[in-house]
């Protein structure tokens, strides 16, 4: 009995300690304590594709998710830390190519997959061994028939785009402040 009251008094107090050091968050996060404020640049599509709202969208959820998992304070400029980039790619690939029996017709792709990526700049001004810009894409989750358009599969499958931006969303995070 009293080895359990001893584990639980050990398990608060390193909560306690965890928690009071500033460092370490139960989000993953392993923000330094001189970190204080984080501006999110508008993300710009430049993929030439995808819906008129495509970066607002992008850019809202990724503040969002900041402001939810963080305790920093968003500001528009000049932030401790920084995030700018670009929608690099919103575009079709198909998924595999079936032959034909018929050596006259081409192959044809059954599936097709909505493949997008973003080019994410982090600029740390506390720390700048930490800045970095690299493109992060979204997993292979947006697959759809080939005999469907992306306008039909964007407007009955919007959950499964946002959710692929939070995925993205979520690599960003872990890249700069999780250090993963």
């Amino acid at each position: 009995m009293i080895w359990k009251i001893c584990k639980y008094l050990f398990l608060g107090l390193a909560i306690i300690l965890a928690q009071s050091c500033g460092i370490y968050s139960f989000t993953g996060s392993n923000i330094s304590p001189d970190i204080k404020t984080i501006a999110i640049k508008n993300f710009i599509n430049v993929s030439g594709n995808g819906p008129a709202q495509l970066s607002q969208n992008f850019s809202e959820r990724m503040r969002d998710f900041f402001q939810k998992n963080t305790n920093l304070q968003v500001v528009k400029n000049n932030g401790d830390i920084e995030f700018e980039g670009t929608i690099s790619e919103y575009r079709l690939v198909p998924v595999s190519a079936q032959n034909s029996s018929n050596p006259n017709v081409a192959p044809v792709a059954p599936l097709m997959r909505l493949r997008i990526v973003v080019k994410a700049k982090f600029t740390n001004r506390i720390n700048e061994k930490e800045n970095f810009e690299q493109e992060i894409a979204g997993p292979a989750n947006l697959d759809f028939p080939s005999n469907r358009t992306l306008s039909q599969y964007e407007s009955s499958s919007q959950s499964d785009i946002d959710e692929n931006l939070d995925a993205i969303i979520l690599d960003i995070f872990n890249k700069s402040l999780a250090n993963w």
